[in-house]
């Protein structure tokens, strides 16, 4: 791979398109490979060839830890350690992961790069890990889910030959091991509707527009056979409440001074949640134009179609709306 990044991210988040995507998910179905005994050790394969390491995988709290640098740079990503906090950062394709030794939380999403080779994030998803990275033998050891979350790949486990397999999606036509379970059906056959009206203006501190934003995502949900997304007041709270810190700082990003990420402004007002995602956008002067916003990036898309791994469990929203010297913000929050 190219090494064209400069090591670190740009402060500056582009704006031309709704940036940023946060997700948080915990979910049974995403089980961790069986742990290996020290007896017994397990071999990886990417795409049928065996990986070979100088620190091998390994067992920690009963979870299977395998080394993220080798079987990133195998899959042609450009890999970045910087010491000071102890930060593993991957670059492959459009993607990126983000891992900190000893943090149980892996940061994962799309970026672009000028060519000065400056870095902008333009989805930014967390993923608990249920075990954290962990530094052995001057190498990074990571949960092996880790892999299939954050470079975007299959993982399965043959018990028989206790090896771990690796598929990307470079390999094609050949078999994996395992099949994906099928999307669940659609909840109601949609029937062909009229968009919903726009407000002519933004009544009651803009609660018309938030509802409006609701109203615009269920029609993009029905359009695909996918069932509306419930109002939460509760999220419309925190939603507002984050959406005008970003108006009063002036920073477009989802980590907001003073609320951090989505998920920590959940947990601290109390809000009972297992897995969360959040859109923001900047700019548009309606509602439609927010949506349509999203509309045109993938990550974004993804949250408010329900069609993304975390996604799919998503069932309720709130958004909020805010206007200040700095620009028009638009946020959504889905629990």
């Amino acid at each position: 791979m190219k090494k064209m990044f400069k090591h670190g991210f740009s402060a500056l988040l582009t704006a031309a398109l709704a940036s940023g995507v946060g997700a948080v998910q915990h979910d049974a179905a995403l089980a961790a490979v069986p742990a290996a005994d020290n007896g017994n050790p397990i071999a990886v394969y990417l795409d049928g060839q065996p990986i070979e390491f100088d620190v091998p995988p390994t067992i920690v709290h009963d979870r299977t830890m395998v080394p993220f640098r080798r079987i990133a740079e195998a899959m042609g990503a450009e890999v970045i350690w910087t010491d000071m906090n102890k930060q593993i950062t991957m670059y492959l394709n459009a993607s990126y992961v983000i891992l900190v030794v000893d943090e149980p939380v892996m940061t994962y999403g799309d970026y672009t790069a000028d060519a000065n080779g400056n870095v902008t994030l333009t989805t930014n998803n967390a993923y608990p890990l249920d075990a954290p990275p962990m530094i052995m033998y001057d190498r990074t050891l990571v949960p092996i889910r880790a892999v299939t979350i954050g470079l975007g790949t299959s993982v399965s486990w043959d018990g028989n030959a206790r090896a771990v397999r690796i598929t990307t999606d470079r390999q094609e036509n050949q078999e994996t091991l395992f099949t994906p379970e099928p999307a669940a059906p659609a909840l109601f056959t949609p029937e062909p509707t009229a968009p919903p009206p726009e407000p002519s203006s933004d009544p009651d501190n803009g609660y018309a527009y938030r509802l409006s934003v609701i109203e615009f995502t269920n029609a993009e949900r029905q359009r695909i056979g996918n069932a509306p997304l419930l109002m939460d007041e509760e999220l419309m709270r925190i939603a507002q409440v984050r959406v005008e810190a970003i108006a009063q700082t002036g920073v477009f990003a989802h980590n907001i001074p003073g609320y951090g990420q989505p998920w920590d402004s959940l947990s601290a007002f109390g809000y009972q949640w297992s897995r969360c995602a959040e859109n923001i956008a900047e700019g548009s002067a309606t509602p439609s134009g927010a949506v349509n916003q999203w509309m045109r990036s993938s990550g974004h898309k993804e949250n408010m179609l329900g069609t993304g791994d975390v996604s799919r469990n998503l069932t309720k929203i709130g958004v909020g709306y805010a206007k200040s010297a700095s620009g028009v913000y638009w946020l959504q929050l889905f629990t």
